[in-house]
């Protein structure tokens, strides 16, 4: 491989890893099994196919929330096991299709109570930011310490070098004996 050729794998890995990071989580896990899905039997993707097969579903992943995406990707990988998808995919419609069937199904989807339907949506939580992150994602902040404990009163050090000093010839006793 020529220095050019490699520096245009490199130009693609690169830009494959930053798509993938901008999705994060289960999201991106579930991305990359998909994307091994068109890879030959007994073969692996070049990072320029991984890059291109990115770029075609980034859309598709923008425009979907994280729960259609996950349930969409989890059902085509349960087809995959079934044996009902067939391997290697050689293009991106059965995502859209199993996308589109996600979409429905939320659709269609039904408050358990009359009283959930009335509720407005929780707002965030105080601490979560707004990001490219996945749906449901938040970022927590550090909890604060507890406050330091007060230091030993002279009182407190005295009376734990009585204990020390016992404890010393009690050893002492002991070994003796």
């Amino acid at each position: 491989m020529s220095a050019e050729e490699l520096e245009t794998e490199l130009r693609y890995a690169r830009s494959a890893i930053w798509t993938v990071a901008q999705m994060g989580g289960e999201s991106a896990k579930l991305l990359m099994q998909y994307i091994g899905w068109f890879a030959p039997p007994n073969g692996k993707l070049s990072f320029e196919q991984i890059a291109a097969h990115l770029a075609a579903v980034q859309a598709m992943f923008n425009d979907s929330t994280a729960a259609e995406w996950k349930a969409a990707l989890r059902q085509m990988l349960a087809d995959k096991v079934s044996g009902s998808l067939k391997m290697p995919l050689t293009n991106h419609l059965p995502l859209e299709d199993y996308l589109t069937a996600a979409r429905a199904q939320q659709a269609h989807r039904q408050p358990e109570n009359a009283f959930e339907a009335d509720a407005p949506s929780p707002s965030p939580a105080p601490h979560a930011v707004n990001s490219s992150y996945p749906d449901g994602t938040q970022l927590v902040p550090k909890p604060t310490p507890p406050p330091a404990a007060a230091p030993p009163s002279a009182a407190q050090k005295a009376k734990a070098h009585e204990l020390c000093l016992a404890m010393k010839q009690a050893c002492r006793a002991r070994g003796a004996a």
